[in-house]
């Protein structure tokens, strides 16, 4: 119906305006070179058309908007990570999952050190050996449990509690993922394990710019001082500013309580290892 409509204002404008194509007048170059402009249209004497033109791309382009690509780069045992989490990603998410527009990919391992000694890979991290072990279980879980339907609540249940092995069984239970937990524990003990953080370590270690600190946000792979800011104060605020469809009712919303705010200038765990 709007392409029908659209040739309809085509052929109206094109009878109004009869175009000499003997001539070398740029308005018998077509409707690309028509509506570069509104005043191109004007000249052209086809704005009607332009304006409907303009309006079906507009359209198509919010219909195959892409969501918007959150990756948080953070380790277990920061107690800035685990704020952020709690306080902004996991509502957040929570709120926009039915929505489409937002994707979240996460990335454990942080201000963390690895290498291979005697074959074998060794990891070092800015908490200890528990933050390694944290790391690696949700590394684990994420491979696993592949969508996250299932590793965002699991990744919040198991930071708000502590990360830890004895919760990698309940959290996987609460998140709702229908695997069996011990195949979390089988790849933290076994080759796998080691393998998913070390991939971790590579793609933390190979941000531009450089990571300085953990929560470290980008948005469709790209980060600056003032997004990460902006993130920690209203995360919801952000992502439905990014999206470059139609915004769902849920943006207008909001729900997110304002003192859940986290000013990340002050609130991380720089790198220091």
């Amino acid at each position: 119906m709007a392409f029908f409509i659209i040739a309809c204002a085509l052929l109206a404008a094109i009878a109004a305006s009869p175009l000499d194509v003997e001539t070398n007048d740029p308005c018998n170059q077509g409707p690309d070179y028509w509506c570069k402009n509104e005043a191109m249209a004007e000249k052209c004497g086809v704005e009607e058309y332009c304006r409907m033109k303009w309006s079906g791309e507009k359209e198509e382009a919010e219909e195959n908007a892409e969501p918007v690509k959150l990756s948080l780069y953070y380790e277990s045992l920061c107690p800035d990570c685990q704020l952020i989490i709690a306080k902004q990603l996991f509502p957040v998410w929570e709120s926009l999952r039915s929505s489409g527009i937002m994707t979240v990919d996460l990335v454990p391992y942080g201000n963390a050190n690895d290498s291979v000694v005697e074959g074998k890979r060794v990891f070092q991290c800015q908490h200890g050996e528990p933050e390694c072990l944290g790391n690696m279980v949700m590394a684990c879980a994420i491979q696993h449990m592949k969508s996250d339907v299932f590793y965002m609540p699991f990744v919040q249940c198991f930071e708000h509690y502590g990360p830890t092995v004895k919760n990698t069984a309940p959290c996987a239970v609460l998140s709702g993922w229908e695997g069996n937990p011990m195949a979390i524990l089988e790849c933290v003990t076994s080759g796998e394990g080691a393998s998913l953080l070390h991939l971790n370590g590579v793609r933390t270690n190979s941000l531009a710019p450089k990571h300085t600190s953990v929560p470290w946000m980008t948005v469709n792979d790209k980060h600056n001082e003032e997004m990460q800011y902006d993130l920690g104060i209203d995360m919801m605020g952000y992502i439905c500013g990014e999206y470059k469809g139609k915004a769902p009712a849920v943006c207008s919303q909001n729900t997110i309580n304002p003192a859940n705010a986290v000013n990340l200038s002050l609130h991380r765990c720089p790198r220091d290892i």
